[in-house]
This record gives structure tokens, C-alpha cells and sequence, in this order.
């Protein structure tokens, strides 16, 4: 029998669950869903079966022997000095290559802020509207008279 003031919803849930390694069996009632309907007095839950702790510290025990060789195999693999030396290796590398792109990116920054000053010739074709004008004549000029790229007027050097 169940305490009154103990609350059971209809999907509450029995097991038969084991106390500690001796295995001492008691009964664990889960009370369900609080937004759920009431257990009337006299209702079924119907129960789920347990674990069984002999199985339970079976199936860990079998567990950790799998993590024992996992741990067994990788430290022949790494535990070799040539293992080692290919890691330390890689580590290096590694290391450089990101002082080399560090280096890119500061390099990068530079320049891109000289072009956003309107330094440089670049700089000057974003920021100076002259020169910019100058540059679309001086391409349609080329377009409109491609010739002029490949002769000379007489008289000229």
C-alpha cells in the first residue's frame, strides 16, 4: 500500500531494483508526469523490469577491460621515439605556420591600410576621384581607338 499523500499520476512507473552489491531487492516507484491525471486508489502501474546489478557491474567490468586495450594500443603506438619525433614534428610545424600567417595578416593589414588612406597607386584609384576619372577616359580612349597602342605619330619619341 501506498501513502496517501504520496502523488501517482497515471504513467507512473514501478521497478524492481537491487540495493548495493549484496543485491537487497526493494521496489522503486517513479510518480510520473505531475500534469498528468490522478491514480485513482486501487489503480494498476504497471511496472518495467530493472537492471540486475550482477549484469550491471558485468557489463562495466567488460567496459573498462575494452578501455584497458584501447589505452594498450595507442601507447604502443605513440610510446614509440619515432612516434614521438613524427608528434614533435608536427607540433613544430604547426607553431611555424601559424607565425608565418600571422605574419601574412599583419602585412595584409598594413597594406589594406594604406589602400583605405589612399596611398599607393591602388589607394589612390579607390579614394581619388581625379584619378580614378582619368584611368576610365584613358580606357575608353583605348576602346574607341585600339590603334593608338600600336603606332606612333610620326615625329614623336
Amino acid at each position: 500500500k501506498v501513502l496517501e499523500e504520496v502523488k501517482l499520476t497515471i504513467d507512473a512507473t514501478a521497478y524492481v531494483d537491487t540495493a548495493g552489491l549484496i543485491g537487497e531487492k526493494y521496489l522503486e516507484l517513479v510518480p510520473g508526469d505531475p500534469l498528468a491525471p490522478p491514480l485513482e486508489a486501487g489503480g494498476i502501474i504497471i511496472g518495467e523490469g530493472g537492471i540486475a546489478m550482477g549484469r550491471f557491474l558485468t557489463a562495466g567490468y567488460e567496459g573498462l577491460e575494452q578501455m584497458k586495450e584501447l589505452f594498450t594500443g595507442l601507447q604502443a603506438i605513440v610510446g614509440s621515439e619515432e612516434a614521438q619525433a613524427e608528434i614533435r614534428g608536427i607540433i613544430s610545424n604547426s607553431e611555424e605556420a601559424t607565425a608565418n600567417l600571422t605574419s601574412v595578416l599583419a602585412n595584409a593589414d598594413v597594406i589594406l591600410g594604406k589602400m583605405a588612406r589612399g596611398e599607393g597607386t591602388i589607394g589612390k584609384l579607390l579614394v581619388e576621384e581625379e584619378v580614378y576619372n582619368d584611368v576610365k577616359a584613358t580606357v575608353k580612349d583605348v576602346k574607341t581607338h585600339p590603334w593608338k597602342l600600336l603606332f606612333r605619330p610620326r615625329g614623336r619619341k
